[in-house]
């Protein structure tokens, strides 16, 4: 399907694009001291991942990767990407809260949210692999 999908942005529009890696600024996900306060799926059937489950500060993850995890993040801290460091390989159900609720007067940030799943987010160095458009052309009317 992707390579159906690259032929016809090729065709199409014109498209050209090649890939580069720079060393940017990341948050590393890697496992607390205390290792994960969260448990591998059990599933009762060969269910696949549900979909994520979004709200205002919160995220539910059922039976889903790390690399889902990452991405979710990766949506919620503005200033670097996520990448997984963790070294887990498993399927997991998760729960993350972020938000105010009510009496309390400083809310949760992600990063305390993180930790509170025996995970951190931890500020380095690290490659990342970028698509680079190199030329497009705007469809023609017909």
């Amino acid at each position: 399907m992707k390579r159906m999908l690259q032929t016809l942005l090729a065709d199409r529009f014109k498209l050209t694009l090649h890939r580069e890696t720079k060393e940017m600024p990341v948050y590393s996900l890697i496992v607390g001291k205390e290792g994960p306060k969260f448990h591998e799926s059990q599933p009762a059937s060969d269910e696949g991942p549900k979909p994520a489950t979004e709200s205002a500060g919160r995220l539910v993850l059922q039976n889903m990767a790390m690399s889902d995890l990452v991405f979710a993040l990766s949506r919620r801290v503005a200033d670097r990407i996520v990448v997984d460091k963790t070294g887990l390989m498993g399927k997991y159900d998760l729960e993350m809260t972020w938000y105010l609720e009510l009496g309390k007067r400083n809310p949760p940030s992600v990063f305390t949210a993180v930790q509170a799943l025996g995970l951190q987010l931890e500020p380095q160095k690290s490659l990342v692999e970028f698509l680079v458009i190199d030329h497009v052309d705007k469809p023609s009317k017909k």
